[in-house]
């Protein structure tokens, strides 16, 4: 600093002189200017050694600008003595006794520049040195606050995301960050907000094929690669927005109705459910109220088919509450549904206490919403529900009609029917028929049977089993082979079909029997199908060749000697089990089908249940689908009535296909 200060000192001193110099004026002036120029980089270092001194305290390092400064200052006092020399007419004779002034001018103009020189690049590197420092500093900072916010990232809590699934910080929880659909997957798996379909890859193989005689398929086998895939497949989200850990009823999402349903496992009692079902599309709109059993806390659940919401209120909730209402706000909550449904929930507050809560039901087809009012009170930290009061009905609006309407009578329509007569018994009088000189004689037995074990899809399947008896007393008797025929009844040739032998020998024929001896065969007859007719239903117990007539059977043994044993084989079928009225029966009705021996029948009984007002059932090839017709259905079908103007509607959607029954149902 005493430098600097000195300095500044000798170059006021050079000003000075300038001004009174009596000789070499203009050398002392260009000297003097140069001079003039240093103060500015004299007044840098004094700045810079302050600033150090300000920062390091006593220990800072101020070598380079001392140094600086000194040959500043050496060569200051030179320029002072020089212009001294110089400037004085006295002594300039005994300066020119020595050097030249030129030269010595000029020498001075060097070591200044020189000087310039240096306290410019003191500062320069200084400022240098002061931004790396700084670049040090702010790096140095800057990790540290970048490990500050991982120590506290560490302590933050995970959540999970409620929309996405996605563990997230909430100090990273960012706008957009949240990819889901607002809305949940319908009957097909398809998101109704984006209509989207969620398909993921099949787990396991297709089922093969099946065919009677082949080994039972065994369990599916599991693709490989597929669980993987599996778990990693997703249908990318239609809206973006933030994470959210906690549930909500803002608007429906994928996890929702997971959500309601953990909240409904929890033992409650219902005060009322209130509902109205949509007339033509038959879904509903609902709402429930009731109470928990152990916390005691009402809950409200509102929504329709496939997506519910679900809100709870805790006594100490329903208490103040009340402060937060106003005459324009007082409903506790509101759904709507695709159809033009509508449910809400209304807080009814009386002298600043809820004393009550009004749902309603109202769907698109109902005139008049189905209304409730459950009385509200609270006690010792508990919500109870009193007893709910019907301020409404909706639903469909029975009409007096304005005349009486009669019924029509039951009409028998005839037609063709399947007999239902008990059949003959199978004839058991055949003898053998010997062809050849053959002494033997063939015994049935266990009589025919079809279709016992398997049921026949191509063929009828007859087993029997016949002993071959050898009548010679003196000579064995070997058979080489069997054949089997068939006839209906009234047909006057055989029609050849294939036999099989199912007895325990390896190799059944050649068939060695021997004198006054049997064998026992056990056969297996297949009869093909006629297939003119159509495919034959499968039946167990009865032949669909005989379904109209017996049918007979041949079979036929030829030995060594080319004489050759036959016997014939009758089955009739066994009576028919047709559906018929039952005494309890509302309706009944039914058609028969001659050419596939099929009864196809409609039935309406009665129900014990009270929410059921009777059922009906469609038999068709063999299979019974039975429906529950509740008063809402009912309703409906008065509903399309009324909208159509018609007094009668067939519902064909009630049959399966090719029935060709229908309910009429009258309005």
């Amino acid at each position: 600093m005493e430098l600097a200060q000195l300095a500044f000192e000798v170059c006021a001193v050079l000003k000075g002189m300038a001004d009174t110099a009596e000789a070499n004026q203009e050398k002392v002036r260009s000297l003097v200017n140069r001079t003039s120029s240093l103060e500015k980089p004299i007044q840098a270092l004094q700045s810079e050694m302050e600033r150090r001194t300000k920062e390091d305290g006593e220990g800072a390092d101020l070598g380079t600008y001392e140094d600086v400064l000194k040959r500043l200052v050496e060569t200051l006092q030179q320029c002072q003595q020089f212009v001294e020399k110089i400037s004085k007419k006295s002594a300039l004779k005994k300066f020119l006794s020595g050097s030249s002034i030129s030269d010595e001018h000029a020498k001075l103009m060097a070591e200044l520049d020189v000087c310039v020189s240096d306290a410019q690049l003191a500062v320069l590197s200084d400022d240098i040195h002061n931004r790396e420092r700084n670049m040090e500093r702010q790096a140095a900072l800057t990790t540290q606050r970048m490990l500050e916010a991982k120590a506290a990232a560490k302590k933050e809590e995970w959540l999970i995301c409620v929309h996405c699934g996605v563990k997230y910080r909430e100090s990273e929880n960012a706008e957009g960050s949240c990819e889901y659909h607002a809305s949940t997957r319908d009957f097909h798996d398809v998101y109704r907000c984006c209509k989207q379909k969620y398909a993921p890859p099949r787990l396991h193989e297709l089922p093969q094929p099946w065919r009677p005689g082949q080994p039972p398929p065994g369990p599916p086998k599991e693709i490989p690669g597929a669980r993987a895939a599996r778990e990693a497949y997703f249908v990318p989200g239609c809206q973006h927005g933030v994470h959210r850990a906690a549930h909500h009823n803002d608007f429906p999402y994928e996890a929702h109705q997971g959500w309601v349903n953990a909240e409904m496992r929890e033992e409650h009692k219902v005060a009322v459910t209130c509902k109205d079902t949509h007339l033509e599309d038959g879904w509903s709109v609902e709402v429930e109220v009731g109470t928990f059993d152990e916390s005691g806390d009402l809950y409200i659940s509102a929504g329709s088919l496939l997506t519910d919401f679900f809100w709870k209120y805790p006594a100490s909730v329903l208490e103040m509450l009340p402060q937060h209402l106003t005459e324009t706000a007082m409903l506790a909550c509101e759904v709507f549904t695709s159809d033009g449904g509508r449910g809400t929930a209304e807080w009814s507050v009386v002298d600043g206490k809820i004393d009550a809560l009004v749902v309603s039901a109202k769907s698109a087809t109902s005139p008049r919403a189905e209304m409730y009012l459950i009385p509200l009170q609270t006690n010792d930290g508990r919500v109870e529900c009193g007893e709910p009061r019907r301020m409404s009905r909706g639903g469909f609006q029975e009409k007096v009609p304005s005349k009486d309407y009669d019924i029509p009578q039951e009409i028998l329509i005839s037609g063709p029917q399947i007999p239902t007569s008990d059949p003959r018994p199978p004839r058991t009088d055949f003898t053998t028929e010997i062809t050849g000189g053959a002494a033997a004689r063939i015994r049935v037995v266990t009589p025919l049977k079809a279709n016992a074990e398997s049921r026949g899809f191509e063929s009828d399947i007859f087993t029997a089993e016949v002993q071959l008896i050898n009548l010679d007393h003196e000579h064995d008797q070997t058979y080489l082979g069997g054949a089997a025929s068939f006839r209906v009844e009234g047909e006057d040739s055989y029609k050849p079909c294939e036999i099989t032998f199912t007895n325990d020998q390896p190799s059944t024929f050649p068939l060695n029997i021997q004198k006054r001896g049997g064998a026992a065969l056990q056969l297996k007859i297949m009869v093909p199908h006629d297939t003119e007719k159509g495919v034959a239903p499968s039946w167990y117990n009865r032949s669909w060749v005989a379904r109209l007539k017996p049918i007979e059977i041949r079979v036929e043994f030829e030995d060594l000697d080319g004489s050759r044993i036959a016997l014939s084989m009758e089955f009739v079928n066994p009576a028919l089990k047709l559906p018929t009225a039952n005494p309890t029966d509302l309706c009944f009705g039914f058609c028969d089908d001659v050419d596939g021996f099929e009864r196809r029948v409609v039935r309406v009984t009665p129900s014990d249940d009270e929410d059921i007002m009777c059922n009906f059932e469609n038999q068709v090839s063999g299979c019974t689908t039975s429906y529950y017709i509740r008063e809402t259905l009912l309703q409906s079908w008065a509903y399309r009535a009324t909208k159509e103007r018609c007094s009668e509607l067939k519902i064909d959607d009630w049959c399966s296909e090719g029935s060709e029954t229908a309910l009429g149902v009258y309005a």
